[in-house]
């Protein structure tokens, strides 16, 4: 009998845009007169259905010391040492929705026990509350809210940029001032700052500290257009050099006003601190990589594995008590372990090879047998189909399994196997992607050869979801989920990436998109970021058999003009107009014997008689400009000098501030033409 599927709540589908939340805090409570301030924050936002009940006297929303088990947290800053008025690089990407009250609240925190993730052992310095919507409605996107008696905090929102390019680039300073005096050398780091809707400056980068040395080389860094710059290669920056010190705050050293388009242009940029030039930064390398995003894999051929593995462990309790997390309800009603598989299957089913999904579980064992089952297959080895035949598999080894549920729960040996898995379908297929989903109710025995088994399964095309059942401690699962640090293995490897996503199951049983939302959020990009990191390219979408059906010979050949003096020559990345790649284009050459403009424009007038001019779109690293019905002209002579450009050459000219370079044959004239089948030509950088 299929389990009929869990109905544990919906909402309806609404309109949302993706922005990105930035924070300061000012004049904040120092916390030890001997000390100094370690601060740090937490972002959260409330469930839509709950409200925030209760103001001070002030009109401000009253906040708990600690988020509620109804709101969700997004994320946590960066610890800033030393520093009572903190700008922290850390920034928080969320889903801002018209029709819903989100309300976001922001509790700052003194770490006073180095690396522990408990509130509890942190110091409370003071919250603030405000809905999404009065902070994208406010001037400027930005708000100033008060924290405690003295303090304040200031939030700051953009629209997220949909370009993926990242900027590739190092650093390198020269005659830093020395701030340590005689007997030591600066220990210097940058931070990196944008210029705000506001007119403030929001920092969005801090580097490693190089110890004792005025010529510092930092590492190479790579990190989104969207975060230095929100996608504007013109828009000001500010790198800042400053020397570290542990024990209070930083000195400055020194600042640098550019812009992206000003470190892809120069090499040498003077450091000024109060106006006087105090040393250089040199810019090793700077380069624009265009990163394929998620939905560019996805509508290639990429291809997605989703597999589940169910905790059968004791501490579950026994399936035939209604107190066991793994009790089946035959009048229809879940048990959590049934409406996880649910939820997050609902949606990962839609993208696996013909719906076949895997099961596993652990944590059983045969009654006369001494050892464990920790990856055992349940149902079909060769894949159940979606969801429903998750659940049936699920509740059928639940009723008929000769297996007894044991001690103790080992996560290593479930992950291994999913990472050996994915490993080798990769030999046979790059463009293929496993996600794990290990559901369980908290307990874990082997937390060390966990981490160096995720540590290892990093360098494998795999996801890993855990959703936690129960009111277990999950503790150790949130070590797990390492959004802020890394994962360093006993031998002392730090993880390649952050393959976990942690999700407590009772803190979203009340609406079911909810959970899957939050469950599947990193997967996009943990997919996008491992794809890339390989040098593994998406390939080109795959037209459909009916689209493809629909075209016939003359359709075909009416797309090239057939003129006499034209010949098609091959597309090529090398082949610019105006120094812009000619994008997802087939290249008309024309006869070099042409040499000037009129007999180009008699030669266009003779293909445009048999029929209008294709329209074809010129790229630049600015967006796309389309133009209908014109071409691309430029012949140059043995002197260099150009005759003449089209409006979508100039265009480019202007916006790229340079002359259109000679990248053609000389007397050559080209024309543009759309060629959708064409696999993209990459961008030239700005």
């Amino acid at each position: 009998m299929t389990t009929p599927r869990p109905g544990i709540g919906e909402r309806t589908t609404a309109q949302f845009t993706q922005i990105e939340v930035s924070i300061k805090c000012r004049r904040l409570k120092r916390t030890d007169w001997l000390g100094s301030t370690d601060p740090f924050c937490v972002l959260s936002i409330s469930d839509p259905a709950t409200r925030e009940e209760g103001k001070d006297s002030a009109g401000n929303r009253k906040v708990t010391r600690l988020p509620s088990e109804r709101s969700t947290e997004i994320g946590r800053t960066e610890v800033v040492r030393g520093n009572q008025n903190p700008d922290f690089c850390k920034t928080f990407k969320t889903a801002f929705v018209f029709e819903e009250q989100q309300i976001v609240t922001v509790r700052v925190f003194n770490e006073d026990k180095r690396g522990s993730t408990d509130l509890k052992k942190h110091k409370f310095l003071g919250s603030a509350s405000l809905s999404l919507g009065e902070l994208m409605n406010a001037p400027g996107r930005s708000m100033k809210l008060p924290i405690g008696k003295r303090g304040c905090t200031i939030l700051h929102a953009e629209e997220i940029s949909p370009r993926n390019d990242e900027l590739v680039f190092q650093f390198i300073a020269d005659g830093l001032r020395n701030a340590d005096g005689l007997f030591g050398k600066s220990d210097p780091y940058y931070t990196i700052s944008k210029l705000c809707e506001n007119g403030d400056f929001s920092c969005v980068f801090r580097s490693e500290v190089v110890r004792n040395n005025l010529s510092p080389q930092w590492m190479p860094r790579q990190i989104s257009l969207q975060k230095l710059c929100s996608g504007d290669v013109d828009r000001p920056m500010k790198i800042e050099i400053w020397d570290y010190d542990r024990k209070r705050a930083a000195d400055f050293l020194g600042a640098v006003d550019t812009t992206i388009r000003k470190l892809l242009e120069s090499y040498k940029l003077n450091v000024f601190c109060d106006g006087v030039q105090r040393g250089n930064l040199l810019v090793s390398q700077a380069t624009v990589k265009l990163v394929p995003s998620f939905l560019d894999y996805l509508s290639g051929s990429c291809r997605m594995r989703f597999t589940a593995a169910v905790d059968f462990s004791s501490s579950n309790g026994d399936p035939q008590s209604r107190e066991s997390l793994h009790f089946i309800d035959h009048r229809g009603y879940p048990n959590e372990y049934q409406a996880a598989i649910a939820s997050v299957g609902a949606i990962l089913e839609d993208y696996a090879v013909e719906k076949k999904c895997f099961l596993f579980g652990y944590g059983m064992k045969e009654p006369a047998e001494s050892s464990r089952l920790h990856a055992f297959p349940i149902g079909d080895t060769s894949g159940v189909t979606g969801v429903d035949g998750m659940l049936e598999a699920y509740q059928s080894h639940l009723e008929n399994t000769a297996y007894v549920m044991c001690e103790p729960t080992l996560l290593a040996p479930v992950i291994r196997n999913a990472a050996n898995a994915a490993l080798h379908r990769a030999e046979s297929n790059d463009q293929e992607y496993s996600i794990l989903l290990i559901i369980s109710d908290g307990s874990i025995n082997d937390f060390q050869q966990t981490v160096d088994e995720l540590c290892v399964a990093a360098e494998a095309p795999l996801s890993i979801v855990i959703v936690g059942v129960g009111d277990g401690d999950f503790s150790s699962m949130e070590r797990l989920d390492s959004d802020d640090t890394l994962l360093v293995a006993s031998n002392g490897k730090k993880c390649a990436r952050d393959i976990v996503q942690f999700v407590p199951f009772r803190k979203f049983s009340h609406c079911a998109s909810r959970l899957a939302a939050e469950t599947l959020a990193e997967i996009p990009g943990q997919l996008a970021h491992y794809f890339s990191s390989k040098g593994i390219a998406p390939t080109p979408p795959q037209a459909s058999a009916a689209l493809e059906d629909s075209m016939d010979e003359t359709s075909a050949s009416a797309a090239i003009p057939s003129v006499s003096h034209c010949v098609v020559a091959e597309a090529s990345p090398m082949l610019f107009v105006a120094s812009t790649p000619l994008l997802e284009a087939t290249a008309v050459a024309v006869d070099s014997s042409v040499e000037s403009p009129q007999q180009y424009s008699s030669i266009v007038a003779a293909a445009a008689s048999q029929g209008p001019l294709p329209e074809y779109v010129s790229e630049s690293a600015y967006g796309p400009e389309t133009y209908s019905g014109r071409v691309d002209y430029q012949s140059t002579h043995s002197s260099g000098s150009e005759c003449a450009a089209s409006p979508a050459a100039s265009w480019v000219a202007q916006k790229q501030g340079h002359k259109n370079r000679n990248n053609l044959v000389p007397g050559t004239a080209v024309l543009c033409q759309d060629q959708k089948s064409q696999s993209p030509t990459p961008k030239k950088q700005p």
